[in-house]
């Protein structure tokens, strides 16, 4: 995708990728607190339910990406969605008491790894 972008040879492609890769890690890391201050001041639901909703369409910005800044910005934008982790976190340790604690946040874990199994098979066959 960012070589199809022609912003540069393809010695630096790696570069271009990685900034591209990083921008979301950043920006879901510098919103996260905040993230969290607002679900305590509206509610949980709300801030899971726009965050859930925001990345769906920053995603689907993303994939209609016609140059690489639109595609950092639209990361940029997936990761400020996505700093709700820790709220959801928050959420499963609000739910549970001590016999099942473990239990619920085992199922964030699961959740995750397969998610990453999906993205990583979706790159093979789709």
């Amino acid at each position: 995708m960012v070589r199809d972008f022609d912003i540069g040879n393809d010695e630096n492609i790696g570069v271009y990728v990685g900034l591209l890769a990083s921008s979301y890690a950043a920006a879901q890391c510098v919103v996260s607190v905040p993230w969290g201050r607002l679900s305590d001041y509206i509610g949980r639901r709300p801030v899971l339910l726009l965050g859930l909703i925001g990345i769906s369409f920053a995603m689907i910005l993303f994939g209609f990406s016609k140059n690489y800044t639109w595609a950092i910005v639209s990361r940029l934008l997936c990761g400020v969605l996505n700093g709700n982790v820790g709220v959801a976190r928050s959420v499963v340790g609000e739910i549970t008491d001590a016999t099942n604690q473990a239990r619920g946040f085992s199922v964030i874990g699961f959740a995750v790894g397969t998610g990453f199994i999906r993205n990583f098979f979706s790159f093979f066959f789709f």
